[in-house]
């Protein structure tokens, strides 16, 4: 059954009848896929419900994600909304700007700790990817094991940065709020590694206060101060994007 065109003076026309007319060929698509299922072999039988249990879930988020879908905020957000960053500064830096110089300072962090990584396993002309444990402290805590673990941190660090700049973008505060927790994490982590570090390059062992080492070391101190500023920073502009979504809901209501 066509649907049916409800014309109002103001309103656009609004299309009665669709959703009904939607009904019945999905349930006839379920109940083919059920007819295929219980020709299948007894054994086969189990693996497909659940596969086609899987689907339906999947097909289903993606429908509510279509019926919940919004218009981005961006598109909503007047230059009035923008002259309120002066409200949220911090030692006359533009939020926002201070993101942006957050988002830099990690990329130049794992640029360096990368090229300090590499150093590290590359001696003899090859790479060295691993090495027996010795018995000392240098040993242990300049072990390749700390470079991976070191590798995964500047992982987290790159998709922490990518949050950030899309969240720039977009005037998300979930995405900061986001980086928001990474920054906590990061300032803990810097201050272990760089004690662990710097005292462990200073005892007895093959691990010394060469140039690689010591730029490492004053890249995770450098970062201490860095994180700090950043949780400044970044609460800073969640705060102020959480005023501007406030505005545009009141301009919206």
């Amino acid at each position: 059954m066509p649907g049916i065109e409800v014309h109002n003076n103001v309103n656009p026309p609004i299309i009665v009848g669709i959703e009904s007319e939607l009904v019945e060929p999905v349930d006839e698509v379920i109940d083919e896929a059920h007819r295929r299922i219980s020709k299948l072999p007894p054994q086969a039988q189990p693996f497909a419900n659940v596969l086609f249990q899987v689907g339906a879930f999947i097909c289903s988020c993606g429908k509510a994600r279509i019926n919940n879908k919004v218009a981005p905020i961006t598109s909503k957000i007047q230059a009035r909304h923008l002259e309120l960053e002066p409200l949220c500064c911090l030692s006359s830096c533009l939020v926002r700007g201070g993101c942006t110089a957050v988002v830099a300072f990690e990329a130049f962090f794992v640029a360096t700790t990368l090229l300090c990584t590499l150093v590290q396993f590359y001696s003899n002309g090859e790479f060295h990817f691993w090495r027996p444990f010795e018995h000392s402290f240098n040993a242990y805590i300049t072990h390749p094991v700390f470079f991976y673990v070191l590798l995964a941190f500047d992982l987290i660090t790159v998709i922490a940065a990518l949050c950030l700049t899309h969240g720039l973008f977009r005037f998300d505060k979930g995405l900061l709020r986001i980086h928001y927790r990474y920054d906590l994490f990061a300032l803990g982590f810097h201050i272990l590694a760089f004690t662990l570090y710097a005292f462990a390059i200073s005892t007895k062992g093959s691990q010394h206060w060469d140039f690689t080492n010591t730029l490492l070391v004053l890249s995770f101190l450098s970062q201490i101060p860095i994180q700090v500023w950043a949780l400044s920073v970044v609460k800073s502009c969640g705060d102020f994007f959480a005023l501007i979504h406030v505005f545009v809901s009141l301009a919206d209501s």
